[in-house]
């Protein structure tokens, strides 16, 4: 996972994705309306979900200067 800070309320988490989220990735990216859309972006596998959220998720690290 990177280096993202994660936001959270009652109702609502905001978090980096990770590969954890492979599988709703691969079922979100070959719904009919996103590939209509969005565009198909060739996910066959969660395995290539994966590759795909290693190779676009960026890996940052922030430093905080006081």
């Amino acid at each position: 996972m990177n280096n993202y800070m994660s936001f959270q309320s009652e109702r609502l988490i905001i978090r980096p994705t990770s590969e954890q989220d492979a599988e709703l990735i691969y079922q979100l990216m070959n719904s009919p309306k996103f590939i209509k859309y969005v565009g198909d972006r060739q996910l066959y596998s969660v395995e290539h979900a994966e590759k795909y959220i290693q190779d676009k998720t960026p890996s940052v690290t922030f430093s905080w200067i006081f």
